[in-house]
């Protein structure tokens, strides 16, 4: 039995009927001439239960919900509840894999089993097969999600598919009311001493992005902060509806510009995002004079921690979508993600866990499904406009029921009021792209991961004539004083 962390339960309480707290991935094997084999997959998947706690356990409530919710290794597991064999309809284009997934993302989990599910699906162009799995992020984050692949696929095309048998597990019972009672209540005593050092640290921390917005540390470079985005398309209540849209580029391309210009990944990635972002609101909307403003997780993962749970925390940028020149894209995103990355370097800011230990179940859940029947994310400015998250995936190829894994696209959830998730996952020696969004909110998504491509080739070309010295897109960035105005 495992109390979830307080990160781990909120992901469970953010959950309404139209925003599901899952992630997703949609990985594609080669074709190698013979059929993919189910049957191979199941029991791999089933030989490697041992190492991946997230696949055999389910929650259970503690009772008048006093406490977080707990993890067990479920007594009821049945690993054909889970797997999943279907096939596409012809031709079997990306599009087409593209809209089951959209189907598959607009479909909560069952919270009374293990949070995950895979589907197998045969019938890809070309004999390729795809696996599209599903996990409730109160499971695993972008970081624990890639150590998963890792531990459910294999190095070589060959490796076996059955574990040594004293590796096997076996559930517990369930625990008893009394017992999660009288674990909720000892927790419920430690809470006033908690919250008098969380409110202390929370005030300096508070007074820190105070003076780093008021006096920045030049005349030109402030945070970005919540509530100071803009209005968009994108930024409106949500559905229960999605959509999904895939792309790649080189991650030498990448490396090329970073390398060429001094950056970081990061930033080339957030630049090609807010080249991307420009070019769709151009198709589908207004381009807004400000800056967008994207929350970008940041993992907080430390040596020797449990990497089944949440460990992470966002800081938010600019992305200057009011841009036009690539090379003006690049220096802004630099500036900001400097700004960002030395106000978060605070060992201070894992206030987002702290305070979220303290979330009550009920009030917590209540407050969200308010908000989310009532559209009140369209009474207000935007907390940010979309959600932009960089995943390191794995630099070696990997095989999965003998078949070579060519593709690794990524989805995260989306929120009321930022209907646009944009993920991207280094794997081998591309970057593959996974965009997910409520249609109604984000029509036609493609044009995102069209327009991400094309934007790296642009920035690529810019390295050609651009030098390490800023240009004055920095100094074109807003100051506190005239987004307050």
């Amino acid at each position: 039995m495992q109390e979830l962390a307080g990160i781990d339960a909120a992901f469970l309480y953010m959950e309404t009927t139209t925003a599901h707290m899952h992630v997703m991935g949609t990985v594609i094997l080669e074709s190698d001439g013979e059929p993919f084999d189910f049957d191979r997959l199941k029991r791999k998947i089933a030989s490697r239960l041992p190492r991946v706690p997230p696949f055999r356990r389910r929650l259970v409530q503690v009772p008048l919900r006093l406490g977080h919710p707990v993890w067990i290794d479920d007594p009821d597991f049945r690993i054909g509840a889970h797997l999943h064999r279907i096939a596409l309809p012809r031709p079997g284009s990306m599009r087409e894999l593209a809209n089951l997934v959209s189907h598959l993302a607009s479909i909560p989990l069952d919270r009374h089993r293990p949070l995950w599910d895979l589907w197998a699906v045969e019938g890809l162009r070309g004999g390729r097969t795809a696996l599209i799995c599903k996990f409730h992020h109160a499971a695993i984050d972008g970081v624990s999600g890639a150590e998963l692949m890792q531990h459910l696929f294999d190095l070589e095309p060959d490796a076996p598919d059955d574990e040594p048998a004293e590796t096997q597990w076996s559930p517990d019972g369930p625990p008893s009311d009394l017992l999660l009672l009288t674990n909720a209540l000892k927790d419920f005593a430690l809470q006033p001493a908690r919250l008098l050092r969380i409110a202390g640290r929370t005030a300096v921390v508070m007074a820190d992005v105070a003076a780093a917005y008021i006096n920045p540390k030049s005349d030109v470079n402030n945070p970005a902060l919540p509530m100071a985005s803009p209005n968009t398309l994108v930024n409106t209540s949500i559905s229960a509806d999605r959509a999904t849209a895939f792309g790649r580029v080189s991650l030498r391309d990448i490396k090329d510009i970073k390398n060429a210009l001094g950056l970081t990944v990061n930033d080339v990635i957030l630049a090609a995002c807010s080249l991307a972002l420009r070019r769709y609101l151009e198709k589908t909307g207004t381009i807004p004079q400000e800056p967008l403003v994207a929350a970008v997780p940041v993992s907080t993962h430390a040596a020797g921690q449990d990497d089944s749970n949440n460990a992470i925390s966002a800081m938010f940028v600019r992305l200057p979508t009011h841009l036009e020149k690539p090379e003006d894209h690049l220096s802004f995103v630099q500036a900001e993600a400097i700004e960002a990355k030395a106000l978060h370097a605070s060992p201070r800011f894992s206030l987002l866990a702290d305070w979220a230990e303290f979330a009550s179940p009920t009030w917590f859940a209540g407050f969200i499904n308010l908000y989310s029947n009532y559209n009140l994310a369209e009474s207000h400015g935007p907390l940010f406009n979309l959600v932009v998250s960089n995943v390191p995936g794995p630099p070696l190829p990997l095989y999965c029921a003998g078949k070579r894994v060519t593709h690794c696209y990524p989805m995260g959830p989306i929120f009321e009021g930022a209907a646009v998730n944009i993920t991207v996952m280094s794997y081998v020696d591309h970057v593959d792209i996974g965009v997910i969004a409520c249609p109604e909110s984000a029509p036609d998504i493609w044009l995102i991961t069209d327009a991400f491509e094309r934007a790296v080739r642009r920035l690529l070309a810019t390295t050609r004539t651009r030098r390490k010295t800023p240009t004055t897109a920095a100094r074109q960035r807003p100051t506190a004083k005239k987004r307050h105005r």
